[in-house]
């Protein structure tokens, strides 16, 4: 695979993790936890984040040679900062919602 199809799929695949991340803060923001529209909001805002850690390293790839080091530890702490709060906490919010949601429903019947 050449470099530009690489640069181009990543974009490609950044803009479709962008736009996913988007509709699906706006599905969760206004609904609490737990209603109809909170729960594929964060299914959503979770896929667009991870297709935006996917599409990233051919963006960084791209302008790695101009960037040097400082590029490289910018690009590394932004990587890590976006796994930890963007993939981590949305995965541990929506698995704890789903166990309340089912305790929940125990409870009430």
């Amino acid at each position: 695979m050449s470099s530009t199809t690489l640069y181009r799929l990543s974009g490609i695949v950044l803009l479709i993790g962008g736009v996913l991340t988007i509709i699906g803060t706006l599905l969760e923001a206004p609904s609490a936890p737990g209603t109809p529209l909170w729960i594929p909001g964060t299914w959503l805002a979770l896929g667009g984040s991870l297709l935006i850690i996917l599409g990233w390293p051919g963006l960084y790839l791209r302008q790695a040679d101009k960037t040097g080091r400082l590029g490289l530890l910018g690009f590394v702490l932004s990587f890590v900062a976006l796994l930890i709060l963007g993939i981590g906490f949305g995965t541990i919010d929506t698995h704890r919602m789903r166990n309340e949601i089912a305790a929940s429903r125990l409870c009430s019947a």
